[in-house]
């Protein structure tokens, strides 16, 4: 019986030791956090600068960390296996809509009515996120100011594309 005792904990042990290993191994790996330029982090490089100010503001805060070149990357970005979902989450988010050089670009009626479709329907942010990033939590008002400004953009267009949504 002491017997079976020892090599159960002896077990428990080793397997400690392995999953440490394993985790560190783990931080060996490069996540590649393409958005770490710290220049496009600039203040012109925001929302607010290009759009209406009080819009831009709320973009910023809530949509910039996975939707702009101008990423903050919090500390447990660093450490695996979490970094990998959070790089992978910015890199979607890019890749579905990008605010950096919004101004420069035109965007499709479609394209506007997504961004208030999914600030209305609470998938945007995502859920995750706003759990540790309270201030990126949309109140009413900022859900609504989003979509006014969205069906402003969109209605100002004479055709299918329209420019940067300022109204200007």
């Amino acid at each position: 019986m002491v017997k079976t005792k020892t090599n159960v904990g002896k077990i428990a042990m080793r397997t400690g030791f392995a999953l440490c290993a394993v985790f560190l191994a783990m931080q060996a790996l490069p996540i590649p956090m393409h958005s770490q330029n710290e220049r496009l982090r600039s203040p012109e490089a925001g929302m607010a600068q290009t759009i209406d100010p009080k819009v831009g503001g709320v973009l910023d805060r809530a949509c910039g960390d996975c939707h702009s070149e101008g990423t903050r990357w919090p500390w447990y970005s660093r450490v695996a296996p979490v970094s990998w979902m959070v790089a992978r989450h910015v890199d979607q988010g890019k890749e579905k809509l990008n605010f950096t050089g919004w101004a420069n670009g035109t965007h499709t009626t479609n394209e506007l009515r997504e961004i208030c479709d999914a600030v209305s329907d609470g998938s945007m942010p995502l859920p995750s996120y706003r759990l540790i990033h309270r201030n990126a939590r949309l109140s009413s008002e900022e859900v609504s100011l989003i979509c006014e400004w969205t069906e402003t953009a969109a209605d100002a267009s004479s055709g299918p594309r329209v420019g940067n949504g300022s109204g200007q």
